[in-house]
């Protein structure tokens, strides 16, 4: 059986994408929805849309996925469809007290984190890759 585990993008990363993406398109959502109370300019309303439409795809793309640890790689299950990375993408598995960083080389794709509050959890998972990744 294969061992899975939830995680995303690094939470610094995360973090980042939100307020790049999520307060603009927030704001955008806003202004559609009290725009035409405020003001009579014609296509506020259109706003709505778009917002919505942004925060959607904001929470596609940077919400938590699982990831199932395969001999063939890491796969994430997406929203829509399954990715398989293979091992050779990853440089090492980093691991704190509560936290587990699949690393890859460069910035971008970002790099896999996992938080964990059960440390039985953990270590089942850092076992698991490590059969495949250098841990550090």
């Amino acid at each position: 059986m294969a061992t899975e585990f939830r995680g995303g993008w690094p939470s610094t990363l995360r973090r980042r994408f939100v307020l790049l993406t999520g307060v603009p398109a927030l704001l955008a959502t806003l202004a559609g929805t009290l725009g035409p109370y405020i003001t009579e300019t014609q296509g506020l309303p259109t706003l709505i849309v778009v917002g919505g439409g942004w925060l959607f795809l904001s929470w596609l793309v940077g919400g938590p996925y699982t990831y199932r640890v395969t001999d063939a790689g890491l796969v994430r299950e997406g929203r829509f469809r399954d990715t398989l990375a293979e091992w050779g993408v990853f440089e090492a598995v980093e691991t704190t007290d509560d936290r587990l960083l699949v690393r890859r080389p460069g910035r971008w794709p970002p790099s896999v984190e996992a938080r964990f509050p059960d440390e039985e959890d953990r270590d089942a998972v850092v076992d698991a890759l490590g059969r495949h990744l250098p841990r550090e």
